[in-house]
């Protein structure tokens, strides 16, 4: 049974493949959590005219919402598992669908987007809807491909870690979700390999990364020894790196923001590319 004061997990849907199978990721992390789950739809009014395209003359507010609450229905008729039992409330909303998301984030454990949409959240893609409530929600924001879920079973989270500063919001964000999944926890950090003379600073990298990354895990590990561990620096280009070793992994976890190996981590940068290119759910975490 859910907590009272538990916050819920969030699903941003729009009635699209890729919000159905963000509705589905959800209920399945909802579950794992004991969290309730709120499936909501963000209408916008008055609604935008479109180029090229006429607005029906029977369009009014009252019919955005009557089609905004038929869209919930569906999703959460499509993703409905007897076998999972969560709460799962039903909301419609008006305004601009990122903005709603980021006010409603500062009330949720979690957001979760699809990767692309249609209608309410009109080209759903990354510089647009789930970019905005990646880059600037209140708390850790999933985005899920229509192809990702169930896609593996690795039984294995991959997190991209980066140095101090945000790395024990990551780090702790990774570690919960590997015990939750009673999964593997694999941590990459990345830094492509230029033409480093021999006895460089640049050449010490790999060596000085390993030792920084077993300083940064040593708590976690000793907080959650039930959690099997594989650290791994890598030579590629760090998006290279996080995409392929996504292609064995459930889940991919990494920081909103970076600097060193994943020197610029922002939206628009290597998150936006893992999230863009990663087979897999990808969770940002501010």
């Amino acid at each position: 049974m859910t907590e009272r004061g538990v916050r819920p997990i969030l699903v941003g849907v729009d009635g699209s493949p890729e919000s159905i199978e963000a509705t589905r990721w959800g209920v399945a992390e909802a579950a794992m959590r004991g969290h309730p789950l709120v499936v909501v739809c963000v209408y916008f009014w008055p609604a935008p005219a479109l180029p090229l395209s006429r607005q029906p003359a029977d369009l009014t507010e009252d019919t955005l919402r009557q089609d905004a609450d038929r869209v919930v229905a569906d999703v959460i008729g499509a993703t409905r598992n007897p076998d999972i039992d969560v709460p799962i409330t039903a909301s419609t909303v008006p305004g601009l669908p990122a903005y709603k998301l980021i006010e409603l984030s500062e009330r949720a454990s979690m957001i979760v987007v699809g990767h692309r949409g249609h209608g309410g959240f009109a080209g759903l893609r990354l510089g647009s809807v789930a970019a905005n409530v990646a880059a600037h929600a209140a708390c850790p924001v999933a985005v899920v491909r229509s192809a990702a879920t169930g896609a593996t079973a690795a039984r294995t989270v991959l997190v991209g870690v980066d140095g101090p500063g945000s790395a024990d919001a990551v780090l702790g964000f990774a570690f919960d979700e590997a015990s939750r999944r009673d999964s593997a926890l694999r941590a990459l950090t990345a830094r492509e390999r230029p033409n480093w003379p021999i006895g460089s600073e640049a050449a010490d990298w790999p060596a000085t990364a390993a030792a920084n990354l077993s300083a940064l895990m040593r708590p976690w590990e000793e907080k959650f020894p039930n959690v099997p561990v594989e650290q791994v620096v890598s030579h590629e280009r760090p998006t290279a790196a996080l995409v392929d070793a996504a292609a064995r992994a459930d889940v991919l976890i990494v920081g909103s923001r970076g600097h060193g190996g994943f020197a610029g981590l922002l939206l628009g940068s290597v998150s936006q590319q893992v999230i863009n290119h990663a087979p897999i759910p990808v969770v940002v975490v501010r």
